[in-house]
């Protein structure tokens, strides 16, 4: 009875991801637990597979991978033809967009964390917020160094 359980939990995980994936190759698992899905298709269909990683990530690794899958996400949902929203007052303004974008991140940031009533918006948290600083800097540093 167990294994049927199991199987049937499998099964609707996998048409799931399936559903989900529609032509993407992997999956990233929780940056956190070093967990990797892969999703394959052969002959007898698409099949997720679960792997561990076999390295174990520091802190520091863990954040930057989240800052780059929060980074593409974002990259999608505020792009127009093909140029971000960034792209575009980067083009407009120059590095002083990104002064713009990080200090309204640092205000931000100094508003969450020093605010005596607390934040109105609780949405966002600080953490929120010091990945959006991560994801600006790097932005504008491949800006600056002309990397796009």
């Amino acid at each position: 009875m167990e294994k049927e359980i199991k199987d049937e939990i499998n099964k609707n995980l996998i048409e799931k991801m399936d559903r989900k994936l529609s032509g993407e190759k992997e999956l990233k698992g929780n940056v956190n637990t070093g967990v990797k899905f892969l999703h394959e298709c052969d002959s007898t269909g698409c099949h997720l597979i679960c792997r561990l990683n076999s390295q174990k990530k520091d802190g520091v690794e863990r954040v930057f991978e989240e800052c780059l899958e929060l980074y593409k996400r974002k990259n999608h949902d505020y792009s127009n033809k093909g140029k971000s929203a960034f792209d575009k007052a980067y083009e407009k303004m120059g590095a002083q967009s990104l002064w713009l974008r990080l200090n309204d991140k640092f205000t931000r940031f100094e508003s969450l964390l020093f605010s005596e009533d607390g934040p109105l918006v609780t949405d966002e948290k600080i953490e929120d917020t010091l990945l959006d600083l991560i994801n600006y800097s790097a932005m504008g540093l491949a800006k600056l160094k002309g990397y796009n």
